[in-house]
């Protein structure tokens, strides 16, 4: 059971890991709204992020990828409060 807490802690690690360097390559008008001294705020605005028809296939992937990576920590964190409470 330790095992799997201490990996579920490295993926969340990576997760955060990933989005400032994601952050860096948005445009200003997208880091700067969601670039957050918090992570969890950083997290909660990144996981709302949507696109529009009208940005380029590199801007939607980009997006799509920071939402999908704080999707993925907002996962993470609920199965290890679920997972600590079991142990």
């Amino acid at each position: 059971m330790r095992n799997l807490s201490v990996a579920r802690l490295s993926a969340g690690t990576q997760t955060i890991n990933h989005l400032p360097s994601l952050l860096v390559s948005t445009p200003d008008t997208i880091s700067e709204q969601q670039w957050k001294t918090n992570t969890g705020h950083c997290i909660q605005g990144c996981s709302r992020l949507r696109t529009i028809d009208e940005t380029t296939m590199l801007l939607q992937t980009l997006v799509g990828t920071l939402r999908l990576l704080a999707k993925r920590w907002l996962n993470l964190t609920s199965e290890l409060k679920v997972l600590d409470a079991t142990l």
